[in-house]
């Protein structure tokens, strides 16, 4: 689950190391009267973005009245309020 997440690696007869360089986490604000929730990621939320997110990680959906929803994976995204 690590390795699959990028927050470890593994060598071959050497054991597992802390990535040097673990995905990074994004900071997005909400504005007020959004809604915020959480579920699992289905194949085309993630489509488009430039790193790849690994299977299994949750989707956050901020909707926004008017707006297009807006997914975030949920692993590498802090939401602020």
């Amino acid at each position: 689950m690590l390795t699959a997440e990028g927050l470890i690696v593994r060598r071959s007869g050497a054991g597992s190391f802390i990535a040097a360089h673990p995905p990074q986490l994004r900071t997005v604000e909400v504005l007020p009267g959004a809604r915020i929730s959480a579920r699992p990621a289905s194949a085309d939320d993630f489509v488009g973005w430039t790193e790849t997110i690994p299977p299994g990680v949750p989707a956050l959906v901020v909707e926004v009245p008017g707006h297009p929803a807006m997914v975030y994976p949920a692993d590498r995204t802090h939401l602020v309020v």
